[in-house]
């Protein structure tokens, strides 16, 4: 009982010291936030953006293959029904895919306002929320003028937001980006489409949960693999070491 941690000691060592993720890891969940506060033009396509970009010398991520993303935004004031908001994966080929967060929330073909509400307070988006379509928010709850709050779907209309409804096909979920490498650029953009009131971007949190990139693993595995061996030859040469 003594033998084997003795036999796997120095093969730990160099394990530690060779692989960026534990032996036999599924996955890893990562948080990356950004202040911005950003002022959000009213009524103009210029909008407020902010970047994270991973890559060498720039800050980084160890996500291989991404299985799932989730975003927490922070918008105070303006009025929800005018927002337009994306999430954009530019990889290193220069390969983009966007993901569409929200798209004029309660703008129907009955409403063409949409909600008046003012702004959204740790909204987090996430394709599996169970409050449902954000761009129906007000079914679940009213908050009345306030900002709101929760975990709610993506919106997922890639419409033009200047006739977006209810009545769009949903297709641009935050699963667009499962299977791709997290490396690259990763921009949040928001903009106001209709006149009156002004909000200010405030923060976003982008969470991206995946596996890490197999050499790492590997690597670490043939080298645990390859001391023990050792370790196994000595023992049969030289019997068990003395307690």
């Amino acid at each position: 009982m003594k033998l084997f941690p003795r036999l796997l000691a120095p093969a730990a060592a160099l394990l530690s010291l060779g692989a960026a993720a534990p032996l036999g890891a599924q996955s890893i969940t990562e948080n990356h936030f950004q202040a911005v506060n950003l002022t959000i033009a009213d009524n103009s396509i210029i909008g407020a953006s902010s970047t994270q970009t991973f890559g060498p010398g720039i800050g980084d991520t160890a996500v291989f293959s991404i299985t799932q993303v989730t975003v927490t935004l922070n918008i105070t004031g303006g009025f929800n029904g005018d927002y337009y908001a994306y999430l954009q994966h530019t990889d290193p080929s220069g390969n983009s895919t966007i993901a569409i967060l929200l798209n004029r929330s309660g703008r129907t073909s009955t409403n063409l306002d949409g909600y008046l509400d003012a702004g959204l307070s740790n909204v987090v988006f996430s394709d599996a929320a169970a409050n449902g379509d954000i761009h129906l928010y007000q079914s679940v709850v009213n908050p009345s003028g306030a900002a709101l709050t929760g975990t709610w779907q993506p919106d997922a209309r890639a419409v033009n937001p200047a006739t977006a409804t209810d009545a769009a096909t949903r297709s641009a979920f935050l699963s667009a980006f499962t299977g791709a490498d997290a490396h690259g650029a990763w921009t949040l953009f928001v903009a106001d489409f209709a006149a009156g009131g002004q909000g200010i971007f405030v923060d976003w949190n982008l969470t991206i949960t995946g596996v890490p990139e197999p050499g790492t693993v590997a690597v670490g595995a043939l080298l645990l693999g390859a001391l023990a061996w050792h370790q196994r030859r000595r023992f049969a040469r030289q019997g068990p070491p003395k307690s």
